[in-house]
């Protein structure tokens, strides 16, 4: 295995950070921006109505 450099495992603290606030703070564009664009994800329905209280859901591909 080959062992990352501060400056990596530093970019990969702040990324899970970004995710964690994105996340606890509904931002769903900020939480999407976060991905690649070949990335999928499905959420419960529990999880969308909580998103839905707070913002829109939106695709990448423009369908909502």
């Amino acid at each position: 295995m080959t062992e990352l450099s501060v400056e990596n495992q530093l970019q990969i603290h702040e990324l899970i950070a970004k995710y964690g606030f994105a996340w606890d703070g509904a931002d769903i564009e900020g939480f999407a921006s976060l991905f690649t664009d070949q990335a999928g994800c499905r959420f419960s329905s529990m999880v969308r109505k909580r998103l839905m209280l707070k913002s829109p859901v939106r695709r990448r591909s423009g369908r909502q």
